[in-house]
């Protein structure tokens, strides 16, 4: 699920940026990094852009920007959506070992 999926009020944690390397230091110096929590506080009239909320203050991004946001949803619990199997691809998963004979 990418950022410019979320319904406004819900909350997120970032996963993974996949910005061109310039917007991705802005976003990480503006504490945008991986397992931040985020809220979409609104989307503009038009749809473009939206705000949102992080780290006590609040950011407006471009959609073009948040579709390239990957995040994991939060729970009505506060827990945060485990990802599928699927979901984990070798390079992000460690414990799995491939054999070759």
């Amino acid at each position: 699920m990418t950022l410019n999926q979320l319904p406004p009020g819900k909350c997120a944690v970032i996963e993974q940026l996949y910005v061109p390397h310039i917007l991705r230091c802005r976003l990480l110096d503006l504490g945008m990094v991986p397992g931040t929590r985020v809220q979409v506080r609104k989307y503009a009239p038009l749809g473009d852009p939206l705000e949102i909320s992080l780290r006590g203050y609040t950011l407006v991004i471009r959609m073009e920007t948040a579709e390239k946001i990957k995040i994991r949803p939060i729970l009505s619990d506060g827990k945060v959506l485990v990802r599928s199997y699927e979901d984990v691809s070798p390079v992000h998963a460690p414990h799995r070992l491939f054999f070759f004979f």
